[in-house]
């Protein structure tokens, strides 16, 4: 039986949880520091590059239902603008992948610094601990996309209880002292300037939600990737 016309490997869950896990990670738990100076103009930032990311999924998920042979955004683009451009996008794309999984390597032993201080005074196991999790995941993945999208279930959770936490602590605050614990919109009004840089940031928290396209044979991606079924 042929990768079509047999069932995906990853699952709906595992392929929603990919998408989902790619998209919850430093990005998010990084960023109200990073935005913090932006204010409101932060705030303001989250549509703009909220309403991309969606119109750029269900964009992804029409097109896999249009071009069901496809394998993944490259075969997409390549079927559309000819092999240069669809090599291009790959190629592109690799690099990006790259580099991002250097960044939440060292972003991870970082994070785990404070646990293990020797991570931090030591720079030969802050390297060696950032290439053993990079390592683990590679041959986590080797095993098949089932124990790839299992794995991404499990991290899923992980993150989201930090975030519900967060949410609880912000609840309790305003129920204790009320709306006056939110600063007001200042009165000079938002800087388009200030919400365009801002937006960038909040980007980064929204890259992944094109995850699963890249593995198209082994996941459901118009469930997974947006609202678009038909």
């Amino acid at each position: 039986m042929s990768i079509r016309q047999s069932a995906p490997a990853i699952g709906l869950g595992g392929a929603i949880a990919l998408v989902m896990g790619n998209m919850i990670g430093s990005g998010v738990f990084l960023l109200p520091g990073a935005l913090a100076p932006y204010g409101w103009n932060a705030v303001a930032g989250w549509p703009l590059t909220i309403a991309g990311s969606v119109a750029l999924a269900i964009v992804i998920a029409r097109l896999t239902i249009a071009l069901p042979g496809s394998l993944g955004a490259t075969v997409i683009i390549a079927s559309a603008f000819g092999p240069l451009a669809g090599f291009a996008m790959g190629w592109i794309y690799w690099i990006s992948v790259v580099t991002t999984n250097v960044t939440l390597a060292v972003s991870a032993v970082a994070a785990l610094s404070p646990l293990l201080p020797f991570l931090a005074k030591t720079p030969f196991a802050g390297v060696g601990a950032a290439l053993g999790l990079l390592w683990l995941l590679t041959l986590l993945n080797l095993r098949g996309a089932g124990a790839a999208g299992r794995f991404q279930v499990a991290t899923l959770l992980l993150k989201i209880v930090p975030i519900l936490v967060a949410a609880v602590l912000v609840i309790v605050v305003l129920l204790r002292e009320g709306m006056p614990a939110l600063q007001p919109l200042p009165a000079e009004g938002l800087d388009m300037a200030r919400v365009t840089g801002a937006a960038a940031l909040t980007l980064w928290a929204m890259v992944g939600f094109e995850s699963a396209s890249i593995g198209a044979e082994r996941s459901p991606i118009p469930r997974a990737t947006s609202p678009s079924r038909r």
